[in-house]
């Protein structure tokens, strides 16, 4: 068959003949994209597999072994691959491997990718063969390329981008955890080539809001809150309670129990010098019934103050009060207290004016 020509265009000519026997670069392509899709390989050593490249079956896996021309170290690598019909990478590969069988006999090669061509019979995808015109017509054939990608803009496929995103969608799985993720490379090359890209902004960022509410929680104790007839909270000493029964301790939203000794203070001994809201972020702050209605109020405040300030600002403006106030304080009373300091403060004028000037 190898001697054959291709200038037959009648049935039975070469071209038809070899195309009845074996694979062409056109039937190879999807197994190619698939085989990367499901094992995340460089596409150079996908390309380069040989027809033996699977061994050492066990427990549903077989080790695929592969050559990485640019490794620092020894170029023949390994992997182990789940089997088990033809959606596994094993089973793929094996399928392709049947199927290119009588071409590799023909032709004595060794490839996994080997098939007829308009030369004859030969290895496709090594550095002698450019395959972007395939890659195009199959893309045509199935229509992939009217797909948008997240940018809106059309779908080209690039075995090297996708293979970023094959491995894109392991790190979301793995949590982010490059532990998890960096199998067949360094934890630096993971890190910089594949897990910083503009599609894991976002988990990234989870990542770092979430590390600084557990550090806030370490570093600021929950609110203090005293409904009436509960017990206190531990957290406050004999003296701290007492200051925070008497009403000639209070500040606008809370009982403070050290005004002159304030985590704030600019120097020891200094007065409480932050905004009214602080209180919902000082330790020193305790909550009580008698506080309830300036609670209300102040919640009542900062669901206007969204309607006036773009998200960016409310959130760096009153974010934690506003966390503290509506996870930690308001549900620590009683459901029928709240609800009363609700109706009541709908019932009541807004804040006085001289108390709006400091807030906003």
């Amino acid at each position: 068959m190898r001697e054959l020509g291709w200038h037959g265009k009648r049935h039975g000519g070469a071209r038809d003949l070899n195309a009845d026997l074996f694979l062409g670069v056109n039937d190879l392509v999807p197994f190619l994209v698939a085989l990367i899709c499901l094992t995340g390989l460089e596409p150079e050593c996908a390309k380069g597999l040989r027809g033996d490249c699977l061994s050492s079956p066990s427990g549903g896996f077989w080790t695929l072994a592969y050559d990485k021309q640019r490794a620092h170290t020894g170029t023949g690598k390994t992997m182990r691959v789940r089997g088990g019909g033809p959606a596994t990478p094993a089973g793929l590969i094996q399928l392709a491997a049947r199927l290119t069988q009588p071409a590799r006999e023909a032709s004595g090669s060794t490839a996994l990718w080997a098939g007829a061509g308009d030369d004859g019979l030969r290895a496709f995808f090594d550095e002698t063969h450019q395959m972007s015109t395939q890659v195009r017509a199959w893309m045509a054939r199935h229509r992939l390329g009217e797909l948008t990608d997240h940018g809106g803009g059309r779908v080209r496929l690039d075995l090297r981008r996708l293979r970023k995103t094959v491995k894109s969608g392991k790190y979301l799985a793995a949590g982010g955890v490059l532990d998890d993720f960096t199998a067949g490379h360094s934890r630096q090359v993971a890190a910089s080539r594949y897990a910083d890209i503009g599609a894991h902004r976002e988990i990234h960022e989870r990542a770092v809001e979430a590390g600084l509410e557990q550090a806030l929680a370490v570093a600021l104790p929950p609110p203090a809150v005293i409904p009436d007839g509960a017990a206190p909270p531990g957290m406050l000493s004999p003296a701290q309670l007492q200051a925070a029964r008497s009403d000639d301790n209070d500040v606008f939203l809370a009982s403070c129990t050290s005004f002159h000794d304030s985590p704030f203070a600019r120097k020891p001994g200094g007065p409480c010098p932050v905004a009214v809201w602080g209180c919902l972020e000082c330790p020193n702050a305790v909550f009580t019934d008698r506080h309830l209605p300036s609670l209300v109020a102040f919640a009542g405040f900062l669901q206007g103050q969204r309607e006036v300030l773009d998200a960016a600002e409310w959130t760096a403006r009153y974010g934690l009060a506003w966390q503290r106030l509506a996870d930690g304080v308001l549900p620590a009373f009683p459901p029928e207290r709240l609800a009363a300091a609700r109706t009541a403060a709908d019932d009541t004028a807004a804040l006085p004016a001289r108390l709006l000037e400091q807030l906003t």
